[in-house]
C-alpha cells in the first residue's frame, strides 16, 4: 500500500538557493502565475505541474520536481501526469461509472 502513495503523491517544484541566480525567468514563464523564484517549494493546488519552470531555468539544478526528498526528472513527471489522466478514465470507463459519450436523446 505504500507504493501507492508513493504513485499518487503530487511532486512539488523545488528551489535550490544555493545554484539560483535570482532572475525570476521561472516566475515570469509559470502558466499558473505562481512566485516559484521567492517560494523554495511549490506545492500550492494551483500548481499543474507542468514543469515550464523547471524545463526553462536557465541555471542547472536550480529547479527540481520532487517526490519527498528524491529528485525526479520534468519528462517523469509529465508522463506520470498523463498516465494518471487517462488511467483514471479508463479505469472508470471498465468499471462502468463513466461514460466518454453521452446517451442519446430521442424525441
Amino acid at each position: 500500500m505504500i507504493w501507492l502513495k508513493g504513485i499518487l503523491q503530487k511532486p512539488l517544484v523545488a528551489t535550490n538557493e544555493n545554484v539560483c541566480i535570482n532572475c525570476g525567468k521561472c516566475s515570469e514563464i509559470c502558466p499558473m502565475n505562481k512566485d516559484v523564484k521567492n517560494s523554495s517549494f511549490v506545492t500550492s493546488a494551483e500548481c499543474i505541474n507542468c514543469q515550464t519552470c523547471v524545463l526553462n531555468c536557465p541555471k542547472d539544478g536550480a529547479l527540481e520536481s520532487r517526490i519527498g526528498k528524491k529528485a525526479l526528472k520534468p519528462l517523469f513527471i509529465i508522463i506520470k501526469v498523463i498516465v494518471m489522466f487517462f488511467g483514471s478514465i479508463f479505469a472508470f470507463q471498465g468499471a462502468r461509472l463513466y461514460k466518454l459519450l453521452p446517451q442519446s436523446t430521442r424525441l
